[in-house]
């Protein structure tokens, strides 16, 4: 891809995946159509886990895709405001934000760092390597709950499906033999 040509949805995660296994050094990483849970209202574009730390990425091309992602249920306070006692995390926890540290990732010049809300963070995607611009505050929202469980267990499942399916394929190999 030359300098000329902008990068699309699917090119910025499979770069934010990347990062994921590489900078951030997760052992588990989902990308964009491997994170489709049904039971959680937010599906990540990439997600990874290392040790007891989950990332989100959300990739943004654009300006405008970046405005209607802050209208997401996850994203979004409550019009009344918090009520006494209760803090942000504990509302967008209830509505099934995941990642402890989130990021958006864009190329240079789509994302102003300081249109970027607390606690995410901002990512850069250059040619050949991705850039912090606005490191990620520790999110409260995610403290190993259910929507995060719930899209493992979702992977989980599937992972075992195709591997039967592997394993079926191979006992009729054998018994054709």
């Amino acid at each position: 891809m030359d300098d000329t040509q902008k990068m699309t949805h699917d090119d910025l995660v499979a770069r934010a995946v990347r990062w994921l296994l590489g900078s951030k050094k997760c052992k588990v990483v989902l990308g964009d159509r491997e994170s489709i849970c049904w039971s959680i209202s937010e599906q990540p574009d990439a997600i990874g886990w290392t040790g007891y730390k989950s990332f989100l990425v959300e990739c943004k091309t654009s300006i405008n895709d970046f405005y209607a992602d802050r209208r997401k249920l996850s994203r979004k306070k409550p019009a009344g405001g918090i009520r006494k006692g209760e803090s942000w995390g504990t509302i967008t926890k209830a509505l099934g934000a995941i990642g402890e540290f989130r990021y958006y990732l864009c190329e240079p010049g789509i994302i102003p760092a300081s249109k970027i809300p607390e606690p995410w963070g901002l990512l850069h995607c250059l040619p050949k390597i991705i850039r912090v611009i606005k490191p990620a505050s520790r999110n409260s929202v995610s403290e190993w709950g259910y929507p995060e469980r719930s899209l493992l267990a979702a992977k989980l499942s599937w992972a075992q499906k195709k591997l039967d399916h592997v394993r079926e394929k191979e006992v009729l190999c054998l018994n054709e033999e």
